[in-house]
């Protein structure tokens, strides 16, 4: 073979080793250029996993702060019912109105509380479980109120203003001790156990000396109602710190 046939085997040698040694650097770079893109699009993938996550927790957090501040306003609507109540005594007022509103209130909490039950964590919804239950006491203290107020009513009515009619004497003694056990109750002066007439034995003997002597219906009403206050833990002081619980357990839940 000349020279110029050896030549041309080179040159084709030559051209040879460059196209493969071309096409494993266009392999690489392709390679390379498939492992950056594979590793943007993971990169692009947790990015918008994360954003959604934290996206789905702020809606969470919003969904529940929303649960929680209307369960709250409905407690604490109840709980208006009963200061309002204290605040005006025994001066009357419209029972048949205030017990629509306790009814109303009531059904909008508890609509409130299974809210607070589906949406969590369970530290809240047991905070919540022990705030429905503190105002439940309130709502029952109330009717109970409202009925002792009743029978107080139709004692005055009975009486029709004649100071010397038996039912008047009732109504005084009705007035003082239902004002004395509220007193009480109020003060947190009454220990666990213990019967109403260790704290209201003078108002109790009147009372009940003046319903014997009159002999009029309703005498339990009043006294259940007494009976009621006269069962400690206070109603108010257990329904304070019930809620004070409840919105310190939904802080730490919504931080």
């Amino acid at each position: 073979m000349d020279l110029q046939g050896v030549g041309a085997i080179a040159a084709a040698a030559v051209a040879a080793v460059t196209v493969v040694a071309t096409a494993r650097s266009a392999k690489s770079q392709m390679e390379a250029t498939v492992h950056s893109a594979e590793a943007t699009y993971r990169a692009a993938v947790e990015a918008a996993k994360e954003q959604a996550s934290a996206a789905h927790s702020q809606w969470r957090r919003e969904v529940r702060r929303e649960a929680y501040v209307a369960f709250l306003t409905k407690a604490r609507s109840l709980s208006d019912i009963d200061i309002e109540l204290l605040k005006i005594s025994h001066i009357n007022y419209d029972r048949t109105a205030i017990r629509d509103r306790i009814e109303r209130d009531a059904v909008e909490l508890n609509n409130a509380h299974l809210l607070i039950e589906l949406e969590g964590p369970d530290t809240v919804i047991s905070a919540a479980e022990n705030l429905v239950e503190a105002s439940v006491a309130l709502v029952r203290r109330t009717h109970l109120r409202c009925r002792a107020l009743d029978a107080r009513d139709y004692a005055t009515e009975t009486a029709g203003g004649d100071p010397s009619h038996p039912a008047s004497r009732a109504v005084k003694a009705t007035v003082r001790l239902i004002a004395r056990a509220e007193h009480l109750e109020r003060q947190s002066l009454l220990a666990p156990g213990t019967e109403p007439s260790t704290y209201l034995n003078p108002e109790l003997s009147e009372f009940n000396d003046a319903f014997d002597a009159w002999g009029g219906p309703n005498k339990s009403a009043i006294l259940t109602y007494v009976t009621f206050l006269s069962a400690p833990p206070s109603r108010r002081e257990s329904w304070f710190d019930a809620y004070g619980d409840f919105k310190k357990t939904a802080r730490a839940a919504l931080d």
